[in-house]
């Protein structure tokens, strides 16, 4: 059910340094990302850590600060139940 619910994990990071605000644009599972006061936000699905670690290393961009949050079955629930 889970994998159903779009933007089922949230990546949020400070990145080590410069990093531009398309990098993570064609990262496979990327379904979104924003920038606030230096913190970045990526949403998607899947591998969603892995795939935004592996394209940052790349970049030799360093991911500090990470958090990654996963969608439970709770947050599946509502998004399906709930989407118009």
């Amino acid at each position: 059910m889970i994998r159903r619910v779009p933007d089922g994990v949230t990546v949020t990071f400070r990145p080590s340094g410069p990093l531009d605000a398309q990098a993570l644009a064609g990262v496979p599972g990327v379904t979104a990302t924003s920038v606030e006061d230096g913190i970045w936000t990526v949403q998607g699905h899947g591998n969603l850590a892995h795939e935004v670690s592996t394209a940052l290393a790349a970049l030799h961009v360093v991911p500090l600060a990470l958090n990654i949050v996963q969608a439970d079955l709770e947050s599946a629930f509502v998004e399906l139940t709930c989407a118009p």
